[in-house]
């Protein structure tokens, strides 16, 4: 007994490394999708809705990939997902709602890269790890205690260092309308918080809620490969129907459809919309082996990669606060890491959006 313990503690130790490394994976990507962003949005094609839908679709091509790599042919596709995530009807206007917030999320943030600079936007958007912890107590059930809310402290206080040169730096604050800018990222970070936490409800049954944070509770990670490439297929499948939208930004003159005809406007589409399904599978795997919170917090470290990256392509140097602040913030995720570990009961914990007739589905 005690051994299968160890054994499982060590499985334990080893998801919460691979889920720091898809966090690290979600930090590069998103520093190069915002370059391109930026790009994007101060172009003559200016359609961030589109931009966002035709991305994601695409992501539907992973229900026969996975479905082909697995045995399906005694239980079918809708097998697979009723096993994995439990009552197809329930599962359906569950995806309907996590695209709808997703989709939120992406074009504000799209958006404002149009009134503002990606270094002001990185700044504001790093509350979103704040808008994650606001969601995850009435939803999941996070429980607060003092341990948690001190690593809450300690990596808030490192957040704000880490963007403090973001601030107080003039001349990075520059676009059309600035203030506009941080208001459309403040509310991403919003949409974002909430994505966090409604997509650990979608992919994650009661014993799965808090990942690595209990042995007894942990998919292998080829489980959780599994089930994360399920997930971000039915999400795509899910976007489908998010065209609605774009028929109503048409129709109120918010977002007018046309496509892309020249090369200057077709390629950041086409990189974006590359980079965006390995985007999505790393975070995605952030929250399938980590707590939206950990997950959310860790995004703060996209700041100090982006003065990295303008140290080495431009020559800019670093500043010592960045450098300060990604510590603390590190030590922040290891006491926050370290807290779970005091949480009573979490195999119990039950998201108020979960029906107790479900609770009882095996993976």
């Amino acid at each position: 007994m005690s051994h299968s313990l160890q054994s499982a503690e060590r499985e334990s130790r080893w998801l919460t490394i691979m889920g720091f490394l898809a966090i690290f994976g979600v930090v590069v990507l998103w520093v190069t999708m915002s370059e391109v962003s930026e790009t994007f949005t101060r172009s003559r094609y200016n359609k961030p809705g589109f931009s966002v839908w035709i991305s994601h679709i695409g992501l539907t091509v992973l229900i026969p990939i996975v479905a082909l790599s697995c045995d399906f042919k005694k239980q079918g596709v809708l097998g697979l997902y009723r096993d994995n995530f439990g009552p197809l009807k329930r599962q359906i206007w569950l995806f309907l709602v996590v695209a709808l917030i997703y989709f939120a999320c992406m074009y504000t943030w799209i958006v404002a890269f149009g009134f503002t600079s990606c270094s002001s936007s990185s700044a504001v958007y790093q509350t979103a790890g704040g808008f994650t912890l606001l969601f995850s107590v009435p939803l999941l059930g996070e429980q607060i205690h003092c341990r948690k809310m001190a690593a809450v402290g300690v990596t808030i206080i490192g957040v704000s260092l880490v963007v403090w040169p973001l601030l107080v730096d003039d001349t990075k604050a520059q676009g059309p309308n600035p203030a506009l800018g941080d208001w459309l990222t403040l509310l991403s970070a919003a949409f974002c918080g909430l994505y966090n936490v409604a997509y650990k409800i979608l992919t994650c049954k009661e014993e799965f809620k808090y990942g690595p944070h209990h042995p007894e509770a942990t998919l292998p990670l080829g489980a959780s490969v599994i089930r994360t490439l399920l997930c971000l297929g039915g999400l795509g499948l899910a976007f489908i129907p998010v065209c609605v939208v774009l028929v109503v930004f048409h129709f109120t003159g918010i977002e007018t459809f046309e496509l892309p005809m020249t090369r200057e406007d077709i390629m950041p589409m086409v990189v974006n919309s590359a980079i965006m399904p390995f985007y999505d599978f790393c975070f995605a795997m952030a929250l399938q082996l980590n707590t939206p919170m950990i997950a959310s917090f860790a995004m703060s470290f996209v700041v100090p990669t982006t003065f990295c990256a303008d140290w080495v392509i431009h020559g800019m140097p670093i500043p010592l606060e960045a450098v300060f602040g990604a510590v603390i913030v590190a030590v922040g995720l290891a006491m926050m890491e370290a807290s779970y570990g005091s949480d009573k009961h979490t195999d119990d914990k039950v998201a108020p959006l979960l029906p107790e007739s479900d609770a009882g589905v095996q993976a």
